[in-house]
């Protein structure tokens, strides 16, 4: 079997009590600012030299990789030897912290620590980065061992493949289960402040990240305004401003490239306050939007879906013989109509009547603009990873050949994407699973561009090697 080469609108008042809301905002704040004094002084000076001790040794935005060793040298299982940075500020997040039930947020918050999701979180979940973090909390209390996968529409859960991680992981306990963070549209430079926001509220589990790249990414001139702005959200966006160990270089390429895909500079301003007044009004009507956004979040509570008991049975290890096998049959009950590896409803829908028409007519002329924007907002996102001390895996997705090789992304078009992206990683330090040469294997891919009965099992077992690498340390 061959192995991949690892290598929200602000609400408007209602009626009296807004004057008590706001002098609250304040009272709280005078508080914190007192208390913040006091901590200032009597600590100030230690965590000056602690910060002194622990700069960043690499200066400046994409800073180039300084490996130990060979960084092309490959080992026996075919991952690329790259440096890992030893980070001193590794931690993990706090557990036995239930939501206080005292507010309406805090109710709402204690809902999904009791009931965390399980298959896919809803957008009301990816959007509100407190919600995601607290049912991550929640499933490690509660003997869960959850890893950030991160991806776009891919990670929808798709029944009935057990080789999707939501089964995989989710029906077996085989050491580590899934967060699935990403949608339809959801792109690197998405993938960079929703990475950043995480950190900040202390939820990315064992300091480790793996993402699923996808070429369409980087077709065109990358994101599209339409795709970043329904993406965008308010709270990713202030945690990741907030977030004291992303550069300044970075969070300025972020709010750049925010501005260049349709924010307002007035909204981005509002959501990255740096004085006192400024941060009570934004924390006003942050407290105002939230009433507006209940109803999203509510509606993602209700789709959640319970851990199912697999997860806590013994420990097993997957026969990986079997699980080929039984992929290779799921795949042939669901491609009965044809030979391309594509599932039934697909072929007759889409890929047949498209085939049909690609054959009749003229090649069309090779494409090779691949968008340097979408790189530069890949590279952004190695570069927070590296300066919030995530290690990340870059999964580099494949694509069905028999459909693309009929269009302007040809073979060597397609070479020209994969080094695109081996490049940034190499150039960043950045180890990737590199699936490219499984462009032609008939279940890799369930159609055109998502992966398939046995792509999601050679990617499950990247992700198994990638997640536990030194837990036994």
């Amino acid at each position: 079997m061959g192995r991949a080469k690892l290598c929200s609108n602000a609400g408007a008042p209602h009626g009296d009590r807004l004057p008590l809301v706001r002098l609250g905002f304040v009272l709280g704040a005078c508080v914190l600012c007192a208390v913040g004094l006091v901590g200032f002084k009597l600590f100030g000076n230690a965590q000056d030299a602690s910060a002194t001790s622990a700069a960043d040794p690499y200066e400046g935005l994409f800073a180039p990789a300084q490996p130990s060793g060979d960084p092309g040298q490959v080992n026996d299982e075919g991952r690329h030897g790259r440096s890992k940075d030893d980070d001193s500020r590794s931690q993990r997040r706090r557990h036995g912290s239930r939501p206080d039930e005292s507010s309406p947020r805090g109710r709402l918050l204690a809902q999904f620590y009791d009931r965390p999701f399980y298959v896919y979180p809803q957008v009301g979940d990816i959007g509100d980065i407190e919600v995601l973090a607290t049912m991550i909390s929640s499933r490690q209390d509660a003997g869960d061992n959850p890893r950030l996968l991160m991806g776009s529409s891919e990670l929808s859960y798709i029944d009935p493949m057990a080789s999707h991680p939501s089964r995989f992981f989710g029906e077996h306990n085989y050491g580590i289960d899934t967060v699935q963070v990403g949608k339809a549209g959801y792109q690197s430079l998405w993938q960079a402040m929703e990475l950043g926001a995480l950190d900040q509220a202390d939820a990315v589990p064992d300091r480790k990240v793996a993402l699923i790249v996808g070429m369409q990414w980087f077709m065109g001139d990358g994101c599209t305004t339409e795709s970043f702005l329904n993406s965008f959200s308010e709270d990713a966006y202030r945690r990741f401003m907030e977030n004291p160990r992303i550069s300044e270089q970075s969070k300025e390429v972020l709010r750049s490239r925010a501005l260049e895909l349709g924010k307002g500079e007035t909204e981005l301003n509002a959501l990255a306050p740096r004085t006192l007044s400024e941060r009570i009004d934004a924390g006003f009507e942050d407290f105002v939007s939230r009433e507006q956004d209940e109803g999203a979040v509510e509606q993602a509570l209700q789709d959640n879906v319970a851990i199912p008991e697999g997860r806590f049975a013994d420990r097993a290890v997957p026969d990986w013989d079997e699980e080929f096998a039984r992929a290779r049959a799921e795949g042939a009950r669901a491609c009965t109509t044809n030979d391309a590896g594509v599932y039934d409803e697909y072929f007759e829908e889409y890929y047949k009547p498209w085939l049909e028409g690609a054959q009749s007519q003229e090649k069309p002329e090779r494409f090779v603009a691949w968008s340097q924007k979408e790189l530069e907002d890949f590279k952004l996102f190695l570069q927070v990873c590296r300066e919030v001390g995530v290690e990340p895996l870059i999964v580099i997705m494949p694509v069905k050949a028999s459909y693309y090789d009929y269009t302007a992304y040809d073979r060597e078009s397609r070479q020209l994407y994969y080094d695109l992206v081996r490049g940034a990683c190499d150039e960043l330090g950045v180890d990737y699973a590199d699936y490219s040469g499984f462009e032609d294997d008939t279940y890799f891919m369930r159609d055109v561009m998502h992966l398939g009965w046995e792509g999601w099992l050679h990617v499950n077992r990247d992700l198994m090697e990638f997640f536990e690498a030194g837990e036994q340390a």
